[in-house]
């Protein structure tokens, strides 16, 4: 099985574009498999992926998981030359419009990644992101949108992207 890394070095080979992994301290063999299954469905697809990045999610008001992380997945619709940025921008696309897909995947990543609150997939250099939150009881929900000046600081709620 592919680790994080290799997978990623091996999307730069075939057509993504810079790629920057942030590894956590501590990543478990299945989490590391997860996440490699998840990148692969969306290589799969058509898409690119532009970055990856792990970031402390501690300080993140109403946080209720200690120690954890907010990983990103950002997509993108040009690459290198030999890529397709038509196609690959649709296919980007159509992932991200798929909120059922996000979800899934999301899922797959915080039960096998317990170190990981927040889950975001999203189009590169642009503010397109879909968030999802793990919760205590254990679901995990996406990201509850807010126009309002002063928004919620409620775990999971947020200005609308």
């Amino acid at each position: 099985m592919k680790t994080l890394g290799t997978l990623c070095a091996a999307i730069a080979i075939t057509g993504g574009m810079a790629i920057i992994v942030i590894p956590a301290s501590s990543q478990a063999k299945d989490c590391d498999s997860t996440l490699s299954g998840v990148l692969q469905g969306i290589v799969s697809q058509g898409a690119i992926i532009a970055m990856i990045n792990r970031k402390d999610a501690t300080s993140y008001e109403g946080n209720p998981f200690p120690n954890s992380e907010h990983l990103i997945v950002a997509l993108a619709g040009s690459g290198q030359p030999s890529t397709n940025p038509k196609k690959a921008a649709q296919a980007a696309q159509n992932i991200l419009n798929s909120p059922s897909l996000n979800l899934s995947w999301a899922r797959q990543i915080m039960a096998a990644c317990p170190d990981i609150a927040i889950v975001g997939f999203g189009m590169w250099q642009t503010g397109w992101q879909n968030m999802f939150y793990r919760f205590r009881d254990g679901q995990v929900r996406p990201k509850v949108c807010t126009t309002e000046l002063d928004p919620s600081r409620t775990w999971g709620v947020g200005w609308c992207d």
